[in-house]
């Protein structure tokens, strides 16, 4: 890796956190003075990103750190960090430093018991020598020379005793400290897999999902669909009632959507007052039903300020759907669901429509 000569030199890493334990704890210790360096809040999700800055893994990160390292520390206030962790970390990497630190979890709590047996096995020794040792004290008494013997294989095993022992705590300190990280990393991939307002699958976790099942309708001709649903007039009702009752509607769309979908498909906040569904096994005119359900269903809402009662107006939502069509990829899908949904914004609003509605050729024409 080429960074800057004036900052840590890093080493050369593969793609991919293929790393030995050993080495995954060098990047640990890399990273944490780094973040007390330039004043970095020591949450799991600057650690996740400072661990796969130290690890070398991916070059434009390190070029953009560096960067930011040559403006000095007041370069990375939270904001940035926020930018940095959005912009280059992945559920993949979480996943990995999950299994790196509970890798190294199985390895520490494996030398623990092997210290354990080995200070059983030490103490025991001890005890006999201690027992013998009065049997045959008379014995000694004319030979001095053995009784030091004697006494220095005594203190001998009694110092290595103490060694495992200390040894031992030593490690369980450790083992403890890498069993936190590991439940600190778990809530790194939950904030990565979550959106914080919704609890809804982020967007990076849709396309995910979605290429997954384009894969596996390709291999089972099963059909496919998808969904995107966008709140009307969305920007209206923010600048009217401010951006908590705002969050509290996106909140409100986002369980009437979990309700309808369930376990049947994967349902993500897109962006915004943006949602998009992912819906396996399902064809369009499904599809297209269980939307329109949604769409009635918060039409027929009247939701209220809850600090004065004051009505909200009808909140509608518009959608768009399409089904995945033999031979196309993952990008191709979206863009029609996308258009699907533009055109019923374009069409009057509060409607679904498929991609191959009449109303859509006509939008495009």
């Amino acid at each position: 890796m080429n960074h800057q000569s004036d900052f840590t030199t890093l080493p050369d890493t593969t793609g991919s956190y293929e790393n030995t334990p050993e080495q995954s704890a060098e990047f640990a210790r890399m990273a944490l003075p780094l973040m007390t360096q330039y004043n970095i809040t020591p949450t799991p999700q600057n650690f996740a990103l400072w661990y796969k800055y130290t690890s070398g893994r991916d070059q434009v990160l390190c070029t953009e750190i560096d960067s930011l390292r040559a403006s000095g520390r007041e370069a990375f206030n939270e904001a940035v960090c926020l930018m940095l962790h959005e912009k280059h970390m992945t559920v993949a990497d979480a996943d990995s430093l999950d299994e790196i630190s509970a890798h190294l979890h199985g390895l520490m709590s494996q030398a623990i018991d092997d210290l354990d047996s080995a200070e059983s096995s030490v103490c025991a020794s001890q005890e006999t020598l201690s027992s013998q040792s009065k049997n045959i004290d008379d014995t000694l008494a004319e030979h001095p020379e053995l009784q030091d013997a004697l006494s220095l294989i005594l203190q001998e095993t009694a110092n290595m005793a103490q060694l495992a022992h200390d040894l031992k705590t030593q490690l369980s300190q450790t083992d403890n400290e890498v069993e936190a990280l590991r439940r600190e990393l778990s809530e790194v991939k939950q904030s990565a897999d979550h959106d914080t307002l919704t609890n809804l699958f982020t967007r990076r976790v849709f396309d995910d999902r979605l290429d997954a099942a384009v894969n596996h309708a390709k291999l089972t001709s099963a059909p496919l669909s998808i969904a995107f649903l966008d709140i009307d007039h969305f920007k209206n009702l923010n600048d009217t009632y401010g951006h908590r009752v705002g969050d509290k509607v996106i909140r409100f769309v986002s369980s009437l959507i979990t309700q309808h979908v369930g376990a049947s498909g994967i349902t993500a906040r897109y962006g915004g007052e943006e949602f998009a569904i992912v819906i396996p096994d399902t064809d369009i005119a499904t599809a297209t039903l269980m939307v329109n359900k949604i769409r009635l269903k918060l039409a027929e809402s009247r939701l209220r300020r809850k600090a004065d009662g004051e009505p909200l107006g009808q909140i509608t939502l518009s959608a768009g759907v399409a089904e995945f069509v033999s031979g196309e990829i993952s990008d191709s899908l979206v863009h029609r669901a996308d258009a699907a949904l533009h055109a019923a914004k374009q069409n009057g609003r509060n409607k679904v429509l498929r991609d191959d509605s009449e109303e859509l050729q006509i939008t495009s024409l």
